[in-house]
């Protein structure tokens, strides 16, 4: 239970006086923790007592209590919780007491992206079949050259020279085309629908398994650019999810190494 005021168990202050000088009890001003282990001079960080232990107030406040043991007597009060009180809490200089920290607000989800235009169908589709791939190789002999400068341009793809070192566009672009154009996973991830990326965001489990709410179209098209696999109850890869049209699916679908890379991509990153 809240006790009433008394003296300073360390200085002997009365409520509402300052600390004495070296007390072990006071508390800094500035930072909230204990003011015979601060750095400022002199009495500028002092503070008052205030009648209850530093923080007795605040536990009270909040419900921060530690129930007694079972071997404790019945009239046995709760004791106040200060790991909790600081582990929940922040000091307030302003208002010279514990608050508690702001709920931090919780992770955007990532913004889908842009669904094709009239003159992004095409840049869609060479994405997709690059994406498909085994290598990640783009069909760049049906590319148009204009095409191809706005895809180097916007790291969908890149290509190396003959030492592994990655082009410049101009320099991608004037190269004899002996090192294949690779597509980079912001490439991958521009490729995707907004359905495909909520999936592989959004509608996956810990363990990586989709959601049963994905639907096959979404599943199989993951799939077949390698950012999902099904498998059988064994864990082992299968083709398709096994739906003979009779008993349903039969594997579930789950997010590839390389499906998580793309899903935890951020927007502006263009690794490739």
């Amino acid at each position: 239970m809240f006790t009433s005021p008394s003296d300073c168990p360390g200085c002997g202050v009365s409520p509402g006086q300052l600390h004495r000088s070296g007390c072990d009890v006071a508390r800094c001003a500035a930072t909230g923790q204990q003011r015979a282990g601060c750095c400022h001079p002199g009495s500028t960080c002092n503070t008052r007592w205030t009648g209850h232990w530093p923080g007795d107030a605040e536990c009270w406040e909040y419900g921060f209590f530690i129930q007694p043991g079972p071997d404790a007597s019945p009239n046995t009060p709760p004791l106040p919780d200060f790991e909790r009180l600081y582990l929940e809490c922040e000091w307030d200089p302003t208002q010279q007491r514990m608050i508690r920290r702001a709920p931090s607000a919780p992770p955007k989800p990532p913004k889908p992206p842009k669904p094709p235009t009239a003159s992004t169908r095409q840049t869609v589709a060479y994405l997709k079949a690059a994406s498909a791939h085994p290598q990640g190789h783009l069909a760049c002999a049906r590319v148009s050259s204009q095409l191809l400068r706005k895809l180097l341009q916007a790291r969908y793809v890149y290509r190396n020279d003959l030492d592994g070192f990655v082009m410049d566009a101009e320099e991608a672009l004037a190269s004899s085309g002996d090192q294949p154009l690779i597509i980079t996973l912001s490439g991958r991830r521009a490729a995707l629908t907004t359905a495909q990326l909520a999936a592989l965001t959004n509608d996956v489990g810990p363990d990586g398994r989709l959601a049963p709410s994905v639907p096959w179209p979404t599943t199989r098209a993951l799939a077949a650019v390698g950012l999902a696999e099904f498998r059988d109850q064994q864990g082992g890869a299968q083709l398709y999810d096994g739906d003979n049209g009779v008993s349903g699916r039969r594997h579930h679908a789950f997010r590839t190494p390389l499906g998580q890379l793309v899903a935890e991509l951020p927007e502006d990153d263009d690794r490739a």
